[in-house]
């Protein structure tokens, strides 16, 4: 048999911390039934060592685009999905990294696993934290933690876990029938999709990436801002109701999974508890989704 052909899709704004390590990483993945077939880096505008980095890579699988003026992450990965070439695309933030060689053999196996009238649309990766390096970024993990046991107790599959750090694979039936709207989040917008449209995800626990939280409380300010404006931009698709269903945990487990925490760590959970309020106080009333928002820059340096 034939094998899968996999492209990788990177969105590429000033990623010059990480992007390195990433190609790096995704270069020396065992290709164990597929075949690794182009990486796909689109740089758009980066003013930082970007492009140089990605040029200084002698491998012909590497392909770079150059923008010259910012459009935004959903039109460089509508981009992506015009231009692959293989049978599958892992579309993946440029500030991760897979835990290990065998990342995307994890990732793609349910595309070979799965009859195609399942109508699987997406595989999604599982992402972890790497070691806090200041004390915000300390409560940033426990609250990175404490919400993975909350999502894992409410839904098998549900919105939180399809961030763009745990990476997305898309067969090439969706590459086809999608398309990101400009100013939507990426990631609540192709699952809310997904979910209407009753197609089918599979979460890859095994296939883990090394992501980083902000060190800084302007950085998570950023976050959260975008979380909040993003919910609201969906209203413009999708009915309130549908989003609501899908963004909305049961207070009952929320408050199952405080007390848990608390009682194993008391302090730490304190801080989390703390830091959310502050954070909704802060931005709850965020309305208006930028596509060209400003990244969060101490989140992007892994190594």
């Amino acid at each position: 048999m034939n094998k899968i052909k996999v492209s990788v899709g990177i969105p590429a704004y000033n990623e010059e911390a990480n992007i390195r390590h990433l190609l790096s990483s995704l270069i020396s993945q065992i290709e164990d039934g597929f075949e690794l077939l182009e990486i796909i880096v689109v740089s758009d505008a980066s003013s930082d060592a970007t492009i140089e980095i990605v040029k200084s890579f002698n491998n012909s699988k590497i392909k770079l685009v150059e923008h010259k003026v910012r459009v935004g992450q959903q039109t460089t990965q509508n981009e992506i999905m015009h231009l692959y070439k293989g049978d599958l695309l892992v579309i993946t933030e440029a500030d991760i990294l897979p835990e290990n060689n065998h990342f995307l053999k994890e990732l793609i196996t349910p595309f070979i696993a799965t009859e195609p009238e399942e109508k699987l649309a997406m595989v999604i990766g599982h992402s972890v934290s790497v070691k806090s390096r200041n004390f915000f970024e300390n409560v940033l993990k426990h609250n990175h933690d404490f919400k993975e046991h909350v999502f894992e107790s409410w839904k098998e599959i549900n919105i939180y876990m399809c961030g763009g750090h745990a990476m997305k694979v898309l067969p090439r039936w969706v590459t086809q029938e999608f398309k990101w709207p400009k100013n939507v989040p990426e990631d609540s917008y192709i699952y809310l999709w997904i979910v209407k449209n009753g197609y089918k995800i599979i979460s890859q626990p095994n296939a883990k990436v090394l992501m980083k939280n902000v060190e800084s409380f302007g950085d998570r300010l950023k976050q959260c801002k975008k979380y909040h404006s993003g919910k609201n931009s969906l209203k413009k698709y999708f009915d309130e109701n549908f989003i609501d269903s899908e963004y909305d945990i049961s207070k009952s487990i929320l408050l199952k999974h405080v007390c848990l925490d608390f009682l194993q760590n008391p302090f730490w959970m304190i801080l989390v508890v703390s830091e959310m309020l502050i954070n909704r106080v802060f931005t709850s009333m965020s309305k208006n989704f930028n596509s060209l928002y400003l990244p969060y820059v101490s989140s992007k340096k892994l190594i």
